[in-house]
């Protein structure tokens, strides 16, 4: 069995943002990765909460730091 391809997606925490992670999921098959430093949050409290409990739900979060490694094979990433 291969392994899904993988996309990166700036999620903002908006709707139309949310749905297109799961039309990616859906319609193209892809695993999601969502950086958690581009976010819309207006608080750090907000940044950490979406970030922790609601990127999870739909996607593997990541700082952009972790894609940068991991398209570089550097960086210690968990596939999904």
């Amino acid at each position: 069995m291969s392994a899904r391809e993988r996309c990166v997606l700036a999620y903002s925490g908006g709707l139309d943002t949310s749905v297109a992670i799961r039309w990616l999921q859906e319609e193209l098959g892809y695993d999601v990765i969502t950086l958690t430093d581009c976010t819309a949050a207006t608080s750090a409290e907000e940044q950490k909460s979406a970030t922790a409990q609601d990127y999870p739900m739909f996607s593997q979060p990541m700082t952009s730091d972790q894609v940068v490694g991991a398209l570089k094979g550097t960086a210690d990433v968990v596939k999904a």
